[in-house]
């Protein structure tokens, strides 16, 4: 651990995995902002897993802080428990956290939700749905629970692209379950396109892509910079998921300057507000019809891509974090 004062306040983050950097991603960025403005330094945890001794680890990595305030930046909420100082955790999902077995959702439950909602001072979530749903698990501790949304990625600028209704490039980021990559496949057959797929593709989707002769290129475990140029060169950004906590896609895709077609269900529509084209995720021609509305309707299209430029400023990392720098002064008094 670095050497720490009193006064300064401590960003947690998870032991730091190959292909799991989103929430690194998200708050180093509100680190560099937050560094000018108070006494914060990152510290990383040294276990990783949830077995007992990376949780006594980590408990015990924190339990000595020396600091004034930990701020828990997601995913290792019982970090905290040990430690005598104020602790903010934040929680950026819950749905995937306890799709588990009977026995590993009750010890994610104890750990990550119940003891840790206890020790909090305060816990932060991403978004008005992601409250609704932790509520329904911690529903004692509710009035610590505070929506401070995430920030677009301050990389992120408008780029100015001539859209190809001719043949255009379909940008979809993720590939699991929840992101819908089927229904999108089958929804986008009878398209002329080249869809680009961000993620790592199982033998079933490889199969689907390959029956419908879809023009597909692949990434997989790749830098932000990759999928901010994927942003930038792509025609449309669809992001028709089943369920999110939030939707990064949709807000980083608006600040580039990207028509986005995405789900009414769950965070969406409230992240999304008016600046995406909402559609039912499940109901595939629903999909395609959205999709070919964007290509072939222009000025619905433009329509659309400045609703979401307004949308994006929502999102903005100096209000972001300055919601944050309110909440640590709240607590420090």
């Amino acid at each position: 651990m670095e050497t720490l004062n009193k006064d300064t306040i401590a960003l947690v983050f998870r032991k730091k995995q190959p292909y799991y950097n989103s929430i690194e991603e998200l708050f180093h960025s509100i680190y560099e902002f937050l560094k000018d403005n108070v006494d914060i330094v990152p510290i990383e945890l040294n276990g990783s897993g949830t077995g007992p001794r990376a949780l006594w680890g980590n408990m015990n990595q924190l339990r000595k802080y020396p600091g004034s305030l930990i701020h828990i930046t997601g995913d290792v909420h019982y970090a905290g428990l040990l430690s005598i100082k104020p602790v903010i955790i934040t929680i950026h999902d819950v749905n995937s956290i306890l799709n588990r077995g009977f026995l590993k959702r009750v010890f994610l439950k104890l750990f990550w939700f119940w003891l840790p909602a206890l020790r909090a001072t305060q816990i932060t979530v991403i978004s008005e749905f992601s409250k609704k749903a932790l509520c329904e698990i911690i529903p004692y501790a509710k009035k610590k629970i505070t929506v401070i949304p995430n920030p677009v990625n301050p990389v992120l600028v408008k780029v100015e692209k001539e859209f190809n209704n001719i043949k255009p490039i379909i940008l979809h980021i993720g590939t699991k379950t929840n992101k819908n990559l089927e229904r999108t496949i089958e929804a986008i057959s009878t398209i002329n396109c080249e869809l680009i797929i961000i993620g790592e593709l199982n033998t079933s989707q490889e199969g689907l892509l390959l029956s419908y002769k879809i023009d597909y290129q692949n990434e997989a475990h790749i830098p932000y910079e990759s999928i901010k140029y994927y942003y930038e060169i792509c025609d449309l950004v669809s992001f028709v998921s089943l369920y999110e906590g939030f939707g990064m896609p949709i807000i980083e895709a608006q600040k580039v300057g990207r028509p986005v077609i995405t789900s009414n269900l769950a965070s969406i529509p409230e992240v999304a507000g008016n600046g995406a084209l909402l559609v039912n995720p499940y109901d595939i021609e629903e999909i395609r019809n959205g999709v070919c509305k964007i290509i072939e309707n222009k000025e619905f299209r433009r329509n659309l891509i400045e609703r979401g430029f307004v949308n994006a400023e929502r999102y903005k990392i100096e209000r972001i974090s300055n919601l944050y720098l309110s909440l640590y002064s709240e607590i420090l008094g």
